[in-house]
């Protein structure tokens, strides 16, 4: 999960610096985060499928390399259709890689899977802040941005040496030679074998997409665009920049430790609704106060609160419908990255047009208190539902 945020992040707050060497705006480099999403979407799409016939050790395995390869052709063309492509098969690598793991810890830890998957993305905050810092460090100490592509480029190797030194276990949806016997199992591991599987609540999981979808628009949109904002809106140096975002994914990081703590005594559902109100409360005043302490402080808190929603959300569709993870992990990983594709998009779109950050920003910002409603919604029905099967009993 480190490596995969480091991916992401890296080239956030040197969006300025990449524009100037591809010689384009501002606005259209911030297409790399749209053709980063594309492919993220593609490969969170495909993971379920392709892990379905090939054993997921080599998927992810030749997912890493890719991503090593694809980081240095990035860093050493500088050509603006090359850019994008890269951005674009970086996508789909990070697609992989993200659903693989998050599958992985689902199928490791059924019991806990809020307390898990918070634990896990805590990681995902760490290698965030790790991504703006290298970047940020390496521009501000005068040197060119492509330094800071060839260190994650570095990383990506030493993950995927790693990788072959780990036990990465079979997909529950595998289909090809059986696992090897375990002492104390069944002869077959897959949960789902010679049965056929329930059908969703179709009602109950079209709810968490589109609180999911709305979570991740705000996320990826203030992440991709708030450190420019910063800098073009705000006058904050490319280092103070930078770290504003390291600091907002490091406020992740603890949030999500926390929230996996208390997940233990409150029910996921009650957490997430509490987190989406105050994100959304100083997503606002991040992007409306004109006092650089109280806007900077106020993007930190909207990380904190912001930082239990999206393993949350992936916690509780394990739960509703645990036998289904790998499908319903897959289908939540690309929706949120569709929310980001067109948060990220939208943010570019409205800048391009209008010369106003601050104002594609406060519309995203909204999106935040749209996935509060839907999260208050889903709460309702399903203590509804539960109230009634007591009743019937």
């Amino acid at each position: 999960m480190i490596f995969v945020a480091v991916s992401i992040t890296v080239a956030s707050p040197i969006l300025i610096e990449i524009s100037n060497s591809l010689k384009i705006s501002v606005a259209l480099t911030g297409l790399l985060f749209t053709f980063l999403s594309i492919g993220y979407i593609s490969g969170a799409a495909l993971n379920s499928f392709v892990c379905k016939y090939i054993e997921r050790k080599h998927v992810y395995r030749a997912v890493l390399f890719a991503q090593f390869a694809l980081f240095l052709i990035f860093a050493i063309s500088k050509n603006i259709y090359i850019a994008f492509a890269s951005f674009f098969m970086l996508g789909i690598c990070c697609g992989f890689l993200d659903v693989i793991v998050n599958t992985i810890i689902v199928e490791m830890f059924r019991g806990n899977p809020g307390i898990s998957l918070n634990l896990t993305h805590m990681f995902f905050g760490l290698g965030a802040f790790l991504g703006p810092t290298i970047s940020s460090q390496v521009v501000g100490g005068g040197l060119d941005w492509s330094f800071a592509v060839f260190i994650v480029a570095g990383l990506v190797l030493i993950n995927f040496v790693l990788s072959l030194f780990l036990r990465i276990p079979l997909s529950d949806n595998y289909v090809g030679r059986k696992p090897l016997a375990t002492p104390g199992l069944k002869e077959s591991s897959n949960p789902n074998h010679g049965r056929i599987l329930p059908k969703l609540d179709t009602g109950l999981l079209l709810l968490i997409i589109f609180a999911f979808f709305a979570m991740a628009a705000t996320q990826q949109g203030f992440s991709a665009w708030m450190p420019s904002f910063l800098r073009i809106e705000r006058g904050y140096s490319s280092i103070l920049a930078g770290q504003s975002l390291s600091f907002f994914w490091a406020m992740l990081s603890i949030g999500r430790l926390i929230v996996g703590i208390i997940s233990r005594r409150i029910r996921l559902e009650k957490i997430v609704i509490l987190l989406s109100f105050f994100c959304f409360i100083f997503a606002f005043i991040s992007v409306y106060s004109s006092n650089k302490v109280l806007a900077f402080a106020s993007f930190l808190l909207m990380g904190a609160f912001h930082s239990g929603i999206w393993p949350s959300l992936l916690a509780m569709g394990s739960i509703y419908f645990k036998e289904r993870n790998n499908f319903v992990i897959s289908i939540l990983s690309a929706v949120g990255s569709l929310g980001g594709l067109f948060a990220v998009s939208f943010i570019s779109f409205v800048y391009k047009n209008t010369d106003n950050l601050q104002l594609g920003l406060s519309i995203v910002a909204s999106f935040i208190f749209i996935a509060f409603i839907i999260l208050v919604v889903f709460y309702l029905i399903n203590r509804a539902r539960i109230n009634a099967k007591v009743q019937v009993n």
